[in-house]
């Protein structure tokens, strides 16, 4: 009868101890896979911030020539199709270290960017495209001319 509770006991704490066993193993797994994670993420965000640091913004003038003081369109986009990472566009201001906000959040590969100039010297567009990457910002410039005329 004494050998009953004995067996119980001895039952109850191997069982416990296997279990205990399983837990510690299922940690240590969980550890190792969260280091695997975070190394995949860093990956990801090294493969993001070198496709945005190769990146070429470029521009189509929609015409041959643009007349003073009317509205034209110059199609720009990136050397890529589809969707990309979060972007504002900027237009430097010409003479200076100013830029002015045209676009937040974009988000796809091209848009398209109205033009008035306003002489036959304003024949330069100066557009800045900036992503906002963990914590910092990686600017692209595009710099093109255009035929001007009156």
């Amino acid at each position: 009868m004494k050998k009953i509770p004995l067996l119980l006991f001895l039952s109850l704490f191997l069982n416990y101890s296997c279990q205990n066993g399983e837990i510690s193993e299922l940690r240590k797994t969980i550890d190792k896979l969260e280091k695997q994670n975070l190394k995949l993420i860093d990956s990801i965000n090294q493969n993001e911030k070198e496709m945005i640091l190769t990146s070429r913004l470029f521009g189509i003038p929609m015409s041959r020539d643009y007349k003073i003081n009317e509205k034209g369109i110059i199609q720009f986009g990136f050397l890529r199709t589809g969707e990309i990472m979060k972007y504002n566009v900027y237009e430097k201001i010409r003479g200076t270290n100013e830029k002015k906000l045209l676009f937040t959040d974009l988000n796809k590969t091209d848009f398209k960017y109205e033009f008035t100039p306003k002489s036959k010297n304003d024949n330069e567009i100066y557009l800045i495209t900036e992503f906002n990457f963990n914590g910092g910002k990686i600017e692209i410039p595009s710099l093109m001319q255009v035929s001007v005329i009156d």
